[in-house]
């Protein structure tokens, strides 16, 4: 038993790790090229052949002008799985901000006023709000903790 618990520590450590390391490195401009293959779904191919996808989702919190942004990937099946994919570089990530940031709330901000990012886990949310802390236009949109490891972010209006 204190064997598994102290491994379990460890990988959650270097977890962590990984993605601090990952928030230094992010650069939304080193990304995948994409294809913005329907009106709310982006799809990109990594290095290993691995299909990602990034889609809005309209009303899931019950909100008139909200919607939520699901990051994923595509198995051998075919299968939309949001869990984390099997293999995973910093381009990945670069490409799913840079996607977010440059495309869904620049573009989609006249049909939307709160976007939804709930993260898997408390260390990818951690990620998600450092990276967005970075990169995020702070004079045009709010950031705001929800529980859950969600974030909301919203536009500014005048």
């Amino acid at each position: 038993m204190y064997k598994e618990t102290l491994i379990k520590l460890v990988k959650e450590e270097l977890l962590q790790s990984s993605y601090e390391l990952l928030t230094e490195q992010v650069d939304p401009s080193k990304h995948y090229d994409f294809e913005h293959s329907r009106k709310n779904l982006w799809k990109f191919t990594d290095r290993n052949k691995l299909h990602h996808f990034i889609t809005v989702h309209v009303s899931l919190y019950k909100e008139d002008k909200a919607c939520e942004v699901k990051f994923g990937w595509i198995d051998s099946n075919n299968t939309l799985r949001y869990d984390k994919p099997p293999t995973y570089d910093e381009r990945i990530f670069n490409t799913h901000i840079y996607i977010f940031i440059n495309e869904i709330i620049k573009y989609y901000s006249e049909y939307f006023d709160k976007f939804y990012l709930e993260a898997l886990d408390p260390l990818r949310h951690r990620l998600y709000r450092q990276t967005l802390n970075k990169f995020l236009d702070k004079t045009k949109y709010n950031m705001e903790e929800k529980p859950n490891n969600t974030l909301v972010i919203s536009p500014i209006t005048s």
